[in-house]
């Protein structure tokens, strides 16, 4: 293959693929009318398949009138050869839409053919229309305005409920503002909002928005919306989103292809105006900046032409640039005489390398603060303070001196320094007095006189002192009306030089008068006033007003005082009849609230206490400040625990909620338990403690757990199947046995049952007990062999919770189980000779304590032990206490071995058989005589136990209804007369009954 051809292919290639991606579609007619080859763009324009244009002809898909006679429309595109022309397309779904159609007329192969390329028209003449519509509507609006004529026109062209304009907060596409929002023809309230969550989070994404039904699904914080459309509003110079245009409805809307489009062009417009109204409101705020520079600046020269301070503008060298009016108004020179003027020519203490060393010094601090003295044009020295300030601009260095003129300050200082002294230590009425005899000497003048207003009208008021040539004369009261202190009460000072008598005839022989109003520093309310008199004129300009204020500042300060005193005296008095009242009440309700109420310091000690509370501990109300409250606590590792918690606590600040504990009475010991809440006081000093007795309940549950152990316990005795109830034995050694029981088991004598294993000694416990009084409650059995010896105690006796490792609740023990039941103790002789102690102490006293519990448990308990030991033995052994084996040995029982009751094997394997028989299926009608001989020959060595699993091993291998003699029977062994054993041979009943009869006669006699 030539290069040429593989270049032509790939021009194909290019070409179709150009084709296929085309925004426009192209469309291959020939000259009938049928279309013979689209791109996919041709498709998605008429909403049909390729195959499904493949079949049509032009007519039928263009509405144009021209097109449907298409042989001659053929022919003008012929003539043409190139065309460009509009029309109408039909959708497959019925709707026409506007086209602009243009191509050529090819003729190829000897066939006639045009390639139309077709372009969609719909969004141009939309876009103009709309364009229009915006121009019309807005036609003379602008900013806010004009936004809110768009989003009324959105919300009715595009038939939404509302139509929203957003702008991002400062460039932050998270957050937004609304511009305005609209509602019909309404204007809503703009919101700031999170865009979280809402569907203008994706569209400050930069994706258009098109949710035509339950929005709420999709954003869950477009609360109430169920369609939403929306895009981003761009900024026209940038390109960054700068906002959003949205419309939204509370109801589904139909798939409108065309309002996204819609959107998009008002979104352009409104983005343009967004961007004016920005650049616009910089212009404003950079032209108000400009205009409070210009103000600012005219603000700053009139200021300092006004200031009461001089100031001056000083070169290095001492000359001054510049200075304000009240530097000429202080010095009496004019500006023009001023600013020909050194530093040097007003202050004459000051040298030049004086100067200059002082201007480094300033330029290093930036500013020092110096007193002197400056000499004013006619000569005269003034004590000044003055500040230099250090200032560079535009590469030039000077001085901004301030100037003050200190005098009157200095004046001040004094007098209240003279006025400090003499009034040192004296308040009130003394304060007053020498407060007035020192106007008069200060001012030069007769009378001085303090007063305070009368009334509320301030029609009135009375002298705090008067004062004629020092001497106090007495206070007065009097009407204003008519006198000069009528002004001065209503806040203006007054000076009089002489004749005041013309201007008040009231004021006989008074000549001249100056007064100034005492006011309230804290609320500047006028007090009373201060004055000076004299029956002679005075002199002007003497300062006499201005010394009177000092006066009346002080005269001020001590009425606010002795006003603040007053009133805290009154609050005070207040404050202590409410709490009177209140502690009355609180006492009443303290005393007589049905539950206990304790102040209790942070050491628990008492401070006080309720009746309530006091009845329930068992406290005397003079006990009270002497109490305290962990003394009432047990010294158990459960209850000093709860303690211990409860009060680390309230130690932290933390209220104690409804803790349970255990207490003793302090009378009398007894035990009680409490439910107790705990609030510190925010003073930190001491806890409000309130208590529920709840003994009855909690001894109620101990009660319950006692009868619930027991009841475990009584299952367990009962899943052992004794039968108790019967005695098996015709033998007269064991009806000895049966008798002492009888003898004993009315009583509440303590029994030692002693015998060989197997003999039965738990049986003539049970039968103790059965027949006794205290049948009532259980028999609790203990076996001392089988317990390990570091449980023993625990078993016996309990203990508490946290006693030892691994006690993690609290155990009742088998003595307080059997509480007024009987307790029998088995195998008593293999007791630990530790614990003997203990079981002689509850035998003696009836007294135990558990284990990890000091308190001492009362216990009304019969005691049966049984041993197979010799108790006599074991005491010279050391194994034994004596006195514990005495305490036991009140009643001793003995049990007979089965050898010497040997008339009883043929009931007791009766008995066996009986009980075993059905366990097993099987039923025995008769024993063989061998069997019974063997058996009555044989020694038992264990006894009544030995024959019982001897007969259940026989029946589980006998097969017949008979008991037959076999290899189950043990071997029995006897002596002959020379002592030698020999072998029992087979005899029958009679014999043996015959023989055994013969051996009870011998032993009788």
């Amino acid at each position: 293959m030539s290069q040429a051809t593989n270049d032509i292919e790939k021009d194909i290639l290019l070409s179709h693929f150009s084709l296929e991606n085309l925004n426009e579609g192209v469309f291959w007619i020939r000259s009938n009318g049928q279309i013979f080859n689209v791109n996919q763009r041709a498709c998605e324009m008429t909403g049909r398949s390729r195959e499904e244009l493949l079949q049509m002809k032009v007519p039928e898909l263009n509405a144009s009138a021209e097109v449907q006679d298409f042989t001659a429309f053929w022919k003008k595109l012929k003539q043409k050869r190139k065309f460009v022309f509009e029309a109408q397309h039909r959708h497959k779904d019925g709707h026409l839409y506007d086209v602009e159609i243009s191509g050529n007329f090819i003729e190829h192969d000897g066939e006639e053919l045009t390639c139309s390329i077709v372009r969609y028209l719909g969004k141009e003449k939309l876009e103009q229309q709309l364009l229009r519509t915006i121009t019309e509507v807005t036609s003379g609006l602008t900013g806010i305005n004009f936004l809110e004529k768009i989003a009324k026109s959105l919300s009715t062209l595009l038939q939404m409920q509302y139509a929203t304009i957003a702008q991002c907060k400062e460039g932050d596409t998270t957050e937004v503002r609304t511009v305005c929002i609209a509602s019909g023809e309404t204007i809503l309230d703009n919101v700031d909002y999170d865009t979280k969550g809402r569907p203008c989070e994706l569209i400050l994404q930069d994706k258009n928005v098109f949710v035509s039904r339950d929005v709420q699904k999709i954003f869950p914080e477009a609360k109430g919306i169920e369609a939403s459309l929306g895009v981003p509003i761009h900024s026209s110079v940038t390109g960054k989103i700068i906002g959003h245009i949205i419309v939204s409805h509370t109801e589904p809307v139909s798939d409108d292809k065309n309002q996204t489009t819609i959107l998009k062009i008002f979104a352009s417009r409104v983005g343009a105006e967004i961007e004016r109204m920005t650049a616009e409101k910089r212009l404003q705020q950079k032209n108000e900046e400009l205009r409070n520079r210009i103000q600012e600046s005219e603000l700053y020269h009139y200021t300092l032409e006004n200031l009461n301070e001089d100031v001056y503008w000083v070169d290095i060298d001492g000359n001054f640039i510049q200075v304000n009016q009240s530097a000429c108004k202080t010095t009496g020179y004019s500006k023009d005489e001023l600013l020909k003027m050194s530093v040097f020519d007003i202050n004459p203490s000051e040298s030049k390398n004086a100067w200059l060393t002082h201007w480094q010094e300033v330029k290093a601090e930036k500013s020092i603060t110096l007193i002197t003295q400056h000499k004013n044009k006619e000569g005269y020295l003034i004590d000044v303070e003055v500040t230099n300030n250090y200032i560079a601009f535009e590469g030039n260095e000077f001085f901004c001196s301030v100037v003050r003129d200190i005098r009157r300050k200095r004046m001040e200082e004094e007098l209240l320094k003279v006025i400090s002294e003499a009034t040192a230590g004296l308040t009130g009425v003394d304060y007053f007095r020498e407060l007035a005899k020192h106007v008069t000497s200060t001012l030069g003048v007769r009378y001085a006189i303090v007063t305070e207003c009368a009334n509320e009208e301030k029609t009135r008021v009375r002298s705090l002192s008067y004062v004629d040539r020092q001497e106090l004369k007495e206070n007065v009261e009097y009407d204003l009306a008519g006198t000069p202190c009528e002004t001065v009460m209503k806040g203006k000072d007054y000076f009089c030089a002489n004749e005041l008598e013309k201007i008040f005839p009231r004021e006989k022989g008074i000549q001249s008068y100056v007064a100034v109003p005492i006011y309230s520093q804290a609320t500047g309310e006028v007090l009373g006033h201060i004055a000076g008199l004299d029956t002679e004129p005075m002199s002007p300009n003497q300062n006499q007003t201005s010394i009177l204020k000092i006066f009346a500042a002080r005269a001020g300060a001590e009425m606010d005082r002795l006003d603040a005193l007053r009133r805290l005296e009154k609050a005070n008095e207040e404050l202590k009849r409410l709490l009177t009242e209140s502690e009355e009440r609180f006492r009443d309700l303290f005393e007589e609230a049905p539950i206990a109420y304790v102040h209790e310091g942070l050491d628990s000690k008492f401070i006080k206490a309720n009746r309530a509370a006091l009845k329930t501990l068992g406290v005397k109300p003079e006990e009270v400040l002497t109490m305290y409250g962990l003394s009432l606590i047990p010294d158990t590792p459960d209850a000093q625990r709860r303690a211990k918690e409860a009060f680390e606590s309230i130690g932290r600040g933390t209220d104690t909620s409804g803790v349970v504990l255990e207490l003793r009475r302090k009378d009398n010991g007894q035990p009680i338990y409490i439910q107790w809440w705990s609030n510190p006081d925010k003073s930190g000093q001491y806890t409000r403690t309130m208590f529920v007795d709840i003994t009855d309940k909690v001894l109620m549950e101990q009660e319950q757990a006692r009868l619930k152990a027991q009841n475990q316990y009584l299952q367990e005795e009962i899943k052992l199947n004794h039968n108790f109830e019967e005695i098996v034995s015709k033998s007269k050694s064991f009806h000895k046995v049966l008798q002492q029981i009888e003898q004993v088991a009315a009583t509440d004598a303590t029994v030692l049952i002693v015998g060989e294993s197997g003999t039965g000694k738990e049986l003539i416990a049970r039968a103790v007990h059965n027949i006794s009084n205290r049948n009532k409650r259980p028999l609790v059995k203990v076996n001392c062999a089988t317990l390990p010896a570091n449980l023993i105690e625990s078993e016996l006796f309990g203990h508490e919770k946290g006693a030892f490792t691994g006690a993690l609740e609290r155990k009742i023990g088998r003595f307080e189980l059997a509480d007024g039941g009987t307790i029998f103790l088995d195998e008593i002789g293999e007791l630990p000779i530790e614990l003997q102690a203990k079981l002689l102490r509850i035998l003696q006293e009836g007294e135990f304590e558990r284990l990890g519990n000091p308190k001492t448990f009362k216990v009304n308990v019969r005691v049966i032990a049984a041993t197979n030991r010799n108790l006599q033995q074991a005491i010279e052994k050391k194994e034994f206490r004596e006195d514990l084996y005495y305490r036991l040995n009140v009643f001793p029982v003995s049990t007979p071995p089965l050898r010497d009751r040997k008339e009883d094997i043929p009931l007791l394997v009766k008995h066996f058989i009986h009980k075993y028989e059905g366990r097993m299926g099987k039923k025995i009608k008769d024993v063989s005589p061998e069997v019974i001989n063997a058996l009555m020959y044989y020694q038992w060595p264990g006894n009544i136990r030995e024959l019982e699993n001897l007969i259940e091993r026989a029946l589980i291998l006998t097969t017949g209804e008979t008991l037959e003699y076999g290899d189950w029977l043990p071997m029995a062994k006897t002596t002959n007369g020379n002592g030698e054993a020999t072998h029992a041979t087979a005899r029958t009943m009679e014999e043996v009954e015959k023989e055994h009869i013969i051996s009870i006669l011998k032993q009788s006699k």
